[in-house]
């Protein structure tokens, strides 16, 4: 007899087992899911913090470059374009 079939009466032997344990595995995936999401929200506060610290910084600089009589040039963002180029000789 084939293997599916043996699986699928073995399901429905005890549907009240099977949906017991679909509860109690959604409730483990939802548990999951909450540390998950307190994790991401961990880490985007930590890039929040870092770019308001920059940001801070930038300011700082400028003022202390006011207060002597300079001129802070912020620097510009970098960008690089790459281009590969392959070529097949046979």
């Amino acid at each position: 007899m084939p293997e599916t079939i043996l699986k699928r009466r073995k399901r429905q032997a005890a549907p009240w087992q099977n949906r017991a344990l679909r509860a109690k595995d959604a409730g483990k995936q939802k548990d999951a899911h909450k540390a998950r999401r307190a994790d991401i929200f961990k880490h985007v506060e930590k890039f929040a913090k870092e770019y308001q610290d920059q940001e801070r910084d930038e300011i700082r600089v400028r003022r202390e470059a006011r207060k002597e009589g300079d001129y802070d040039v912020p620097g510009d963002h970098r960008l690089a374009f790459v281009l590969r180029i392959r070529c097949h000789l046979r």
